[in-house]
């Protein structure tokens, strides 16, 4: 918000009237790249398209509307669809397409996964849509540009309850380990950390992955998850994948 001097005239005032001045707020509208741009895109949500601060999907796709241009196309590629063996999690990459003013497309994509761990209920039991709905938030969130903003349907208050716990007390699976050597990969797709740090960061006496008991293992998926959506919480002692970490802690 900025201040500007607007200076009146009224022609039918003779030479000796003095010139009226007044200040009148003009509103300087952020870009894009500006560090007030997420802030700006947020004020134009409605009250009821926002949950605790954060913006709901419905919301983004009419502001993205309003900002971009219509949404002419929303395509959804189930990547992983939910088995027993992969603990019912399903991952989805959603792509938005808009038309701007310019008659040019442009295309945005997100991808998310999801199962009982990362979801409450009842959405848990909807794996896939849940999934979409959550990458579709994620391709808004990347079309606006919104930085260090959650998607209202990302966020979850789940917890292990004792009768999960006790459920699930048997011993890691190959793909649980197959799916955290995903995430911590040095790559595209990972997160960069070292395994051996992160599992002893939170079970200190754990000397070898095949120690993990499953609920175990499905605490450390969650705390994956949730540093794919927030990367900065990543803690720095745990940074930098090791490619040898089987050698020394996977025997």
């Amino acid at each position: 918000m900025s201040k500007e001097k607007t200076v009146f005239i009224a022609e039918d005032l003779d030479e000796h009237t003095e010139l009226i001045e007044d200040e009148v707020d003009t509103v300087n509208i952020p870009t894009c790249k500006d560090p007030e741009w997420s802030d700006y895109v947020l004020t134009l949500f409605a009250d009821d398209e926002k949950f605790n601060g954060n913006p709901t999907v419905d919301g983004m796709r009419r502001v993205a509307e309003s900002l971009i241009g219509e949404i002419v196309a929303i395509r959804t590629q189930v990547i992983q669809a939910p088995t027993p063996e992969n603990d019912k999690r399903a991952t989805v990459i959603c792509s938005v397409t808009f038309l701007d003013s310019n008659d040019i497309l442009k295309e945005y994509s997100g991808a998310a996964d999801v199962c009982w761990i990362n979801c409450d209920k009842p959405f848990y039991k909807y794996p896939v849509s849940t999934a979409e709905t959550r990458a579709e938030g994620r391709a808004l969130k990347r079309a606006l540009k919104l930085k260090k903003i959650s998607v209202a349907e990302e966020l979850s208050n789940v917890a292990l309850t004792d009768d999960i716990i006790e459920e699930t007390n048997e011993k890691i699976t190959q793909t649980q380990i197959n799916f955290i050597e995903i995430l911590c990969k040095n790559d595209s797709r990972g997160l960069n950390i070292n395994i051996q740090k992160l599992v002893q960061k939170l079970y200190e006496k754990v000397y070898n992955i095949n120690e993990l008991k499953h609920s175990e293992s499905l605490q450390i998926q969650e705390k994956l998850s949730e540093y794919q959506q927030d990367k900065t919480k990543i803690p720095s002692e745990i940074v930098g994948y090791d490619v040898m970490w089987k050698s020394t802690f996977c025997k």
